[in-house]
């Protein structure tokens, strides 16, 4: 898990947004699989990507319900 995180965070910063946007999603898919993510890192690198890509802000959000729904 902490590996899968790790990478999905990474990819939080690209340039390309669809790739962003996947790695939004995979967070939410590890925390609905795993009920486990460092939240102290992954909460406020969702706010950030939120505020950089306001297009992504839904998909910020689903994932948000998926780690108060799972973890």
């Amino acid at each position: 898990m902490i590996w899968a995180q790790h990478t999905c965070l990474k990819y939080l910063e690209s340039e390309t947004e669809s790739v962003a946007a996947a790695a939004i999603t995979a967070l939410g898919h590890i925390a609905r699989r795993q009920g486990d993510l460092d939240l102290d890192v992954v909460l406020p690198a969702l706010e950030k990507v939120k505020k950089k890509s306001p297009s992504l802000e839904g998909t910020v959000v689903d994932t948000l319900d998926d780690i108060e729904t799972f973890t």
